[in-house]
């Protein structure tokens, strides 16, 4: 195994040796571990593979639909989301509004007081970089109203965040937020639809780097 969150799992066969699993074929994983007091089965999707010269990658999301709890959720917890940097040829924007030092409703779809890009997303939270100019807008605020669209106008989505860091890496300024599920309508349904993004981002990455091995 490679990889593992909450939402999926990434593993890796010897060539030759993995098993012939299509395209969103429902598979069982079975997950051993010192950690567990026994194996733990769980239903998933296969959602990609791509061919490597170490072997054959697979990515499977799982098929559960409720928040892994005990000692399932400690081991699933090593790393809680996954997340990727944005195509630069197909940047993320986001709509910026301070909301203060409480969480509170955002404001209406597509609007915003400032325009920052997305330089990593997850299903959890962003970091977005913000002109200088207009930085001055968000610093200080704890809670930000985000509106963003990664996959065209239907699936534009507002989301509150909490800002958790901030830092200037040359010439702009670059905060990261994590979304607040309990103050963001729908999330979700935001949520699912980051997770796809996500993956299929993964999925072509890795595709890019066996092409050029």
């Amino acid at each position: 195994m490679l990889d593992v969150s909450v939402a999926g799992a990434c593993v890796i066969f010897p060539r030759g040796e993995g098993p012939r699993i299509g395209l969103n074929a429902d598979v069982t994983l079975v997950f051993s571990s010192p950690q567990l007091a026994e194996p733990i089965a769980i239903e998933a999707v296969s959602a990609w593979q791509v061919e490597q010269v170490e072997g054959v990658r697979f990515g499977f999301k799982f098929s559960i639909k409720r928040t892994l709890a005990g000692q399932l959720y400690g081991l699933f917890n090593r790393r809680r989301f996954y997340g990727v940097k944005p195509d630069p040829s197909e940047p993320i924007e986001i709509l910026c509004s301070p909301l203060g030092d409480e969480p509170a409703e955002p404001p209406a779809l597509g609007s915003g007081d400032v325009v920052a890009v997305v330089e990593y997303i997850s299903a959890g939270g962003v970091s977005i970089d913000v002109a200088p100019s207009v930085a001055g807008v968000l610093q200080g605020n704890l809670y930000v109203s985000l509106s963003f669209d990664v996959r065209g106008a239907s699936d534009r989505r507002v989301v509150v965040g909490r800002t958790c860091n901030t830092r200037n890496p040359g010439k702009v300024l670059r905060c990261g937020l994590e979304f607040d599920r309990n103050h963001s309508p729908g999330f979700p349904e935001t949520e699912m639809r980051l997770n796809r993004y996500v993956m299929e981002r993964q999925r072509l990455l890795l595709l890019q780097s066996s092409h050029t091995e």
